[in-house]
């Protein structure tokens, strides 16, 4: 049997506070060739642990444009599930200098996240640069 190819385009942060008490890891993924989205954001504080997960979002069935200058990956939702998933990124894919992420959700308090939407509004941007 023949390998099955298929395009994937995937983006993941992961902010960690200096004294490790909070944080955030985000991917925002798109199966191109499957016409299938993912978002998944975890978010962690002393009083305990945020997240949304979901894996069957439709996307458009195109790659994301990327000059060599920059690209902005962006996962399109359901009014239910939440507002935006969005990495912006400067520079290449090999040489990255920086970008921008906006996630903005409706998600779960608890540390074993369920699929699909919850109640919690759950909303991370960060400005992140390469030293």
């Amino acid at each position: 049997m023949a390998p099955i190819r298929s395009f994937t385009e995937s983006t993941l942060l992961d902010l960690v506070t200096a004294d490790g008490r909070s944080g955030f890891m985000v991917r925002i993924a798109r199966n191109v060739d499957e016409g299938t989205g993912w978002v998944w954001l975890v978010t962690y504080d002393p009083d305990g642990v945020s997240g949304f997960v979901e894996d069957r979002f439709a996307c458009a069935r195109h790659r994301t444009e990327d000059d060599g200058t920059g690209a902005e990956y962006v996962v399109e939702m359901p009014v239910d599930a939440g507002v935006e998933a969005t990495v912006h990124r400067r520079g290449s894919s090999e040489s990255p200098l920086g970008g921008h992420c906006v996630v903005d959700v409706l998600g779960h308090r608890s540390s074993d996240i369920p699929r699909g939407p919850g109640s919690e509004r759950l909303r991370v941007e960060a400005t992140f640069t390469v030293p």
